[in-house]
């Protein structure tokens, strides 16, 4: 048995012919890491999106205004 980490090369049949225990181990283990890291990139793009400046200059008079325009309709 290799102890290189898991990459999407490695998983497959590879894995079906090892002990069932340490691959439930090793995926369980590598779908960790990829919730880990999913959660860091959205963290960053809402980072990002958080301190960029507003695309929009409306007031909130003028928001009112085109909410209630916008209903009449």
């Amino acid at each position: 048995m290799r102890d290189a980490p898991i990459s999407k090369y490695s998983l497959g049949v590879g894995l079906a012919k090892r002990d069932p225990q340490q691959t439930k181990k090793e995926m369980l283990q590598h779908m960790h890491d990829l919730e880990r890291t999913a959660r860091a990139k959205k963290a960053a793009m809402l980072e990002k999106l958080q301190s960029s400046p507003r695309k929009t200059f409306w007031t909130a008079e003028e928001r009112e205004a085109l909410e209630v325009r916008s209903q009449l309709r």
